[in-house]
């Protein structure tokens, strides 16, 4: 080996720590080597620290934690006793043999970051907001014992300390948010929701929701905001308005999305007159909350029948004895065991889950309810009709369950396909309501001896779908709209989603749609000059690209050809477009063809950032519960939302 390659694969002690940069960054380019030494140096404590030119000096500083180490020339006893405090110190010692090989290896694997107090502090708040934990847990022995292992020098910062540092990033979170909404124009929507703690006290809940210029959906709470006294909708809309205010938006609110709470309807009232909202087209009612409304009228005809269910869920639940015994059970039938569930009324699909779960378990749950019922005679067993019935409002629940998995994401867009999911229960509804006549009238054959056999099971089937297809029709014609311009600037469904073929009517729908989209195009997105409309969609090659969004039900999707509109403005060039694949990235497909449409593409930035529920709101407040259990009841209301608006 020449010396050239020799200098090269060897390392002084100053090379042997290095830090990391202001952004974190681990590559070889992003580290400051310490200053070399003046004089060759041997002992391992000069791993540590650079030997100085000037030996008059009184300290020196390590590199790794940075502390100030008494130095004398004649001596290096002080900075080895310091230098030992440190775990690479016995690493070093441990392979004195080798020492420059395996401090160069130990270089190549990882790079040991200059000690920093202050980022430490940063990290340990950072993880008490996100995990939700107390604010004294830097005060926990054991904790601090854990943090002093990875560091002799650190010391975990107080309760008050800490708290002190949560307050300032959720100031600092604030003005982030403010000098963002700042910068992007558009109008933004809003979710609302009433969140009551252990303690029984009442928070506001505001989620802002906008599309970026980048197309990319931005969800973020703005408030979690304490409600002393009874919160009427007037009341709400005062703090709204106060929260509006400190982010100076209130005069850029497109939607409010709520549940279908009677205060809403006053706070719509207050928040018009107000100006905060123009009309009550700008309030978007929750249709998660509206399609549980409607599975609980559709389930209201069988509360008897499950009744019984629940008694029987309650009774294995609550008993430590009866779920062995049906662990056992299981185990005799090769069936997998799953705890039995138990529904609860403003819980979504949670009767569906529950009825799901015991037909999952039904061989178990029979042959356990049989040994129960000899035990105790008033315990009563499920029959065969029982458990067919249960088959039979499970398959009629179902599609509930799925449209409000699908209508509750959060990262693609949702109010869009509102209307089409509505269409698509309520066709289930009267599909299933027109089957269970036939079996009624002998037109078709049931799979079930059970439900043939008894009329008064078919009444009560045929008027459940009629419950829930007469809680979907009220909405439905109440329903803003706004949610029909999101249809047509879904460009998988466009203004043929309401076109028949077998249909000729149909074009007067779709005739319809489109002048829905003109009307608010017209009113807030027309550009002063004409030249800027005139587009011709025949010239353009407009892109489809392929999403990693999952595609909504595939049904409400159809693949038709419309012909030309006519016309030379956007919203009609864009409505002569055919539908593009189902599994196309929506808000990717605008963001391509932006330019194309410059204005209607404003339009479609806003109303496709508009929430179809309020679970936005509903998830923090499940964030809300998991962060306040009983046992911390004293938190105080401002920790709390400056932990919640940080964390989000």
């Amino acid at each position: 080996m020449n010396s050239q390659e020799s200098a090269s694969s060897s390392i002084t002690p100053s090379q042997s720590i290095s830090i990391i940069n202001d952004a974190g960054n681990t590559s070889r380019s992003s580290y400051q080597e310490p200053p070399k030494p003046t004089t060759s140096r041997t002992a391992t404590c000069w791993y540590f620290f650079h030997y100085p030119a000037d030996t008059s000096v009184q300290t020196l500083n390590c590199y790794v934690c940075k502390k100030a180490v008494k130095f004398n020339k004649a001596s290096s006893t002080n900075l080895t006793a310091h230098a030992k405090k440190h775990k690479m110190f016995n690493d070093f010692e441990s392979n004195s043999g080798s020492k420059r090989g395996f401090i160069q290896k130990e270089i190549e694997a990882k790079k040991i970051p200059r000690y920093d107090a202050e980022k430490s502090h940063d990290y340990l708040v950072q993880w008490i907001i996100n995990d939700s934990q107390a604010f004294r847990a830097g005060e926990n022995p054991f904790f601090q014992q854990f943090l002093e292992s990875l560091h002799f020098d650190y010391k975990a910062l107080k309760k008050d300390a800490i708290i002190q540092r949560a307050m300032k990033a959720f100031d600092a979170v604030k003005l982030k948010i403010s000098d963002s909404l700042a910068k992007y124009p558009q109008k933004v929507s809003l979710t609302l929701d009433i969140w009551t703690s252990p303690s029984q006290d009442p928070f506001l809940c505001v989620t802002l929701h906008l599309i970026d210029k980048d197309w990319v959906l931005k969800s973020q709470v703005i408030a979690f905001r304490y409600i002393p006294g009874k919160h009427t909708g007037a009341k709400i809309a005062l703090v709204l308005e106060e929260i509006l205010k400190d982010y100076q938006i209130e005069k850029r609110i497109l939607t409010v999305t709520l549940d279908n709470a009677s205060n809403n309807d006053t706070l719509v009232e207050e928040l018009i007159r107000q100006g905060i909202l123009v009309d009550a087209e700008h309030h978007i009612r929750c249709f998660s909350h509206i399609i549980n409304l409607a599975a609980q009228d559709c389930i209201y005809e069988f509360n008897d029948k499950l009744k019984y269910l629940r008694e029987l869920v309650t009774a294995i639940r609550y008993s430590p004895l009866k779920l062995e015994k049906l662990k056992g059970h299981c185990n005799s039938f090769s069936i997998p065991f799953h705890k039995p569930i138990l529904d609860v009324k403003t819980r979504w699909n949670s009767s569906y889950d529950m009825i799901t779960r015991a037909l999952e378990l039904k061989q178990p749950l029979s042959l356990l309810t049989d040994e129960l019922s000899r035990e105790n005679s008033d315990f009563i067993s499920l029959d065969t009709s029982d458990w067919d019935i249960f088959r039979e409002l499970s398959l009629l629940l179902r599609p509930f369950k799925q449209v409000t998995e699908r209508i509750s994401g959060q990262h693609y867009a949702t109010f869009n396909t509102v209307l089409p999911l509505y269409n698509f229960l309520m066709d289930h509804c009267d599909e299933n309501r027109t089957k269970y006549l036939n079996w009624s009238e002998g037109a078709a054959r049931s799979p079930y001896r059970t439900i043939i056999s008894t009329s008064d099971i078919l009444k009560d089937l045929i008027q459940a779908t009629k419950a829930a297809s007469k809680k979907f029709d009220k909405y439905y014609n109440i329903q803003s709209d706004y949610a029909i311009a999101a249809l047509v600037l879904d460009p998988r469904l466009n203004v043929s989603y309401y076109l028949d073929e077998n249909n000729p009517a149909s074009s007067e729908q779709v005739e319809s749609a489109k002048a829905e989209v003109l009307h608010y195009f017209e009113k807030s997105y027309k550009p002063s000059s004409p030249e800027s409309e005139e587009n011709d969609a025949t010239s353009y090659s407009f892109v489809n690209s392929a999403s990693q969004q999952v595609a909504d039900i595939d049904c409400i999707y159809k693949k038709r050809k419309l012909t030309s509109l006519g016309g030379n403005c956007e919203v009609t060039s864009y409505c002569a477009l055919s539908p593009i694949d189902s599994d196309t990235d929506i808000l990717n497909w605008w963001k391509q063809n932006s330019k194309l449409f410059p204005n209607l593409s404003k339009m479609a930035q806003e109303l496709l950032a508009i929430p179809g529920t309020a679970v936005p709101s509903e998830r923090v407040n499940s964030e809300a519960r998991e962060m306040l259990p009983y046992t911390r009841n004293r938190l105080g209301p401002e920790k709390i939302e400056a932990t919640l608006v940080v964390k989000s």
